[in-house]
């Protein structure tokens, strides 16, 4: 659905949706794409066992999605067999404005659309990264400071050359353990690209690094 909605009306929808569901609607529009399975890993961890946990997830998704706040994706990631778990959601433009209702100016974005199936893959592949980032820093007593998705994560740096360039990773993080801090620049690869490429990539990010020196 795509009914036009005033700023009242998004106020009020805002009003009556708790912290969580509002978590829920964040990490869509962090990750572009996400998977039931993987909202429920990130948000419904407190439930007995893993099938309790995607069921109350589940719940909680259909009421957002009757609010026509997010929208799942036709196909399926491993098909109708694969379960309730296999659903791929995003946000609609109503989720994104709701996101956005106290800034300035309340924005829109492009339609929800059906993603080729090459970039839903990488997609939920960096999606998939995040989520381990954030489960390896809870089981670890670690703390994740920041973590940003591109093109936030680019940076711009000047070349060997002393030419402008850009560093495009798919996800950057700050985790922190003790007194020490760690940065990582990530690049999330699926066996698709030409070696060239991810030579390349390699060198500018040896390149990105030594301009920090």
């Amino acid at each position: 659905m795509n009914r036009l909605i005033t700023q009242s009306q998004l106020e009020i929808i805002d009003r009556q949706l708790g912290e969580r569901d509002k978590a829920i609607l964040h990490s869509i529009l962090l990750c572009r794409y996400i998977m039931s399975k993987q909202i429920q890993r990130l948000h419904f961890t407190d439930s007995v066992n893993q099938s309790a946990a995607l069921r109350v997830t589940q719940r909680v998704l259909v009421r957002l999605k009757s609010c026509d706040l997010i929208e799942h994706l036709e196909r399926r990631i491993g098909g109708v067999r694969s379960g309730s778990g296999s659903y791929v959601w995003a946000l609609t433009d109503k989720g994104y404005r709701l996101l956005h209702l106290n800034e300035d100016n309340n924005r829109s974005r492009k339609r929800f659309y059906e993603p080729s199936p090459a970039f839903l893959e990488h997609t939920l592949a960096i999606a998939e990264t995040y989520l381990q980032l954030i489960e390896t820093c809870r089981n670890n007593k670690m703390e994740l400071i920041k973590t940003e998705f591109e093109p936030k994560c680019w940076r711009g740096y000047t070349d060997i050359d002393s030419k402008p360039a850009t560093l495009k990773p798919d996800l950057f993080a700050i985790t922190a353990s003790g007194d020490y801090e760690d940065f990582w620049f990530i690049e999330v690869d699926l066996s698709t690209e030409a070696p060239g490429k991810i030579l390349d990539k390699c060198n500018a990010s040896h390149n990105f690094q030594q301009s920090l020196l």
